[in-house]
């Protein structure tokens, strides 16, 4: 998934650099610029620590709730999809929709996992059990909805509860763009053809 995101709720995230385009980035933006598409600063790690102590927990909640109530995974889920990324709604299915990362190169937006309080999922193997999930912010902290609401907590508390790892679901230098509506598109990577479209025969199929 990563590098090619699905797009939600009118808004997509795209590497310009992934796209293997043959203008610069700066180009290409400038294409989606003009065919109306509107980039959005998105900080994730802000969204999420502005629900603390405002969301509510409810186990099992429905994503369509949030941010208003939720559990840990649909409030990852709503996070990130503000940030144009579609993300499926089980903690191990978020944890293998990105790429896993060593404990050492974590970077803020991260995802994070341990065993659940109560219900945990594996594929094969019960010892890779996990439930829960939470947003790295950075400094040893995570935010997650937890019994209590969406708190902030130390990194220890995964460690404790029985760590599963580190997925980075968003590459560094990701943009986010809201989609106009007359322009379908599903995976950031429909946004390669659309600037191609829109570049002139000679360099359209010289990429």
């Amino acid at each position: 998934m990563v590098g090619n995101y699905r797009a939600v709720n009118g808004r997509v995230a795209v590497d310009l650099g992934a796209l293997a385009l043959p203008v610069d980035d700066a180009r290409a933006w400038s294409i989606l610029s003009e065919a109306g598409f509107k980039r959005e600063n998105v900080d994730v790690c802000a969204l999420a620590r502005s629900l603390v102590g405002v969301s509510k927990y409810c186990r099992n909640a429905d994503p369509d709730e949030a941010p208003d109530v939720v559990d840990c995974s649909s409030f990852i889920k709503r996070l990130f999809a503000l940030l144009g990324v579609w993300l499926p709604r089980l903690p191990i299915q978020q944890r293998d929709a990105g790429r896993r990362i060593v404990n050492e190169d974590m970077l803020p937006s991260d995802l994070v996992f341990c065993i659940g309080r109560t219900r945990n999922y594996f594929y094969t193997d019960p010892d890779d059990q996990l439930g829960h999930v939470g947003l790295y912010i950075g400094n040893g902290k995570v935010v997650h909805a937890i019994n209590s609401g969406v708190s902030v907590t130390s990194l220890r508390f995964f460690h404790k509860r029985g760590f599963r790892g580190v997925t980075r679901i968003v590459e560094p230098g990701t943009m986010v763009f809201t989609v106009p509506p007359n322009i379908r598109i599903e995976t950031s990577d429909d946004l390669r053809y659309v600037i191609l479209s829109r570049l002139p025969r000679v360099v359209r199929e010289g990429a």
